[in-house]
């Protein structure tokens, strides 16, 4: 194997390049992930949650529900949120809503949060909005 910048080292007659550590070097760490990756990836967990059922939806909508005033204003988090009220209980969907208290005003002026305040009133009916 030969040597190669940063401790990278590949085998001429290999196409597999490995890492090794080199003394007196400073180490590369890979690339972190960029925030939207790592929030596809965060609701991708919370969709496969809620598609299990059981105690792993209901952990995924409690996790909604702690993060719900975030999710409502970006297309992948609404989508979620969605998920979350069509899969949940009457009284985990109320604790989903009450995620949103205090955004609401702002939430009818996003185009992605308005059609989730729409669903919502679709969920719950009007009366409960009176």
């Amino acid at each position: 194997m030969r040597g190669g910048p940063a401790g990278l080292t590949a085998d001429p007659d290999s196409s597999v390049v490995a890492y090794q550590a080199q003394p007196n070097r400073v180490e590369h760490h890979p690339p972190r992930l960029s925030t939207v990756a790592r929030l596809s990836q965060r609701h991708d967990l919370l969709c496969a949650g809620l598609d299990a059922g059981g105690v792993a939806a209901r952990q995924a909508v409690d996790e909604i529900r702690g993060s719900a005033r975030d999710m409502i204003f970006n297309v992948r988090g609404s989508e979620v949120f969605l998920k979350a009220l069509e899969v949940a209980r009457p009284s985990d969907m109320r604790d989903l809503i009450t995620g949103i208290r205090g955004v609401v005003c702002k939430a009818a002026r996003s185009s992605f949060s308005s059609f989730v305040l729409e669903r919502i009133v679709h969920y719950l009916g009007t009366e409960d909005f009176a």
